[in-house]
């Protein structure tokens, strides 16, 4: 057996809070860097209400969605921001996982 490396690469232009250090343009960094690895690269999928289900909480789950609809915005005293894309985003992130 040969064991890879696979990663996906979920950019989102549109996570940006003022004065936090996540900016879209780290992704313009990331991008360039992850593809000159020997790593396949695997498009990502959203994951199913249900995928997720398995490890949070479906109320967590949808109110999570039902703050992104109405983002920006900051939840939980991380601080942790939100847009309209990050519910979207996060499924994302976590389909590829499963994949």
């Amino acid at each position: 057996m040969n064991p890879k490396t696979v990663y996906t690469f979920v950019p989102s232009r549109t996570h940006e809070f003022p004065d936090h250090p996540e900016k879209p343009g780290r992704l313009d960094f990331l991008e360039p860097l992850l593809n000159s690895f020997d790593a396949e690269k695997i498009e990502a999928r959203p994951a199913s209400f249900e995928q997720v289900a398995r490890v949070h909480q479906p109320q967590l789950i949808r109110a999570i969605e039902e703050v992104c609809k109405e983002g920006p915005g900051i939840i939980d005293h991380a601080p942790t921001y939100i847009t309209q894309t990050s519910y979207q985003d996060a499924l994302l992130a976590a389909g590829g996982v499963v994949e």
